[in-house]
């Protein structure tokens, strides 16, 4: 198969800070990789010490041989931390 997945949860680790939302996109200016996709897109109410689990999936299909990268930013309503990045890169045979 020419595809593989990545599941990460994302908790809210803030403690006076409840009801998290959040939006993912990829890259800094938000534009996504065709071969990389992430679900869910967005997600609401993610309580003091819950957790939302996000699958990053990536299509190797029809990329050449060598190495890819892109960064999934994960946008909240977090007055501190608006924006994080997450590196993702992948190496195809």
């Amino acid at each position: 198969t020419n595809s593989a997945h990545k599941r990460t949860d994302l908790t809210n680790v803030d403690p006076v800070f409840e009801g998290l939302a959040f939006s993912i996109s990829s890259e800094y200016d938000c534009t996504q990789p065709a071969w990389l996709s992430v679900t869910p897109s967005s997600g609401t109410g993610v309580a003091i010490g819950g957790s939302e689990t996000v699958t990053v999936d990536v299509d190797s299909t029809g990329l050449a041989a060598g190495s890819y990268s892109a960064t999934v930013c994960i946008a909240s309503n977090d007055i501190q931390n608006p924006v994080v990045a997450v590196p993702v890169s992948v190496t195809v045979n």
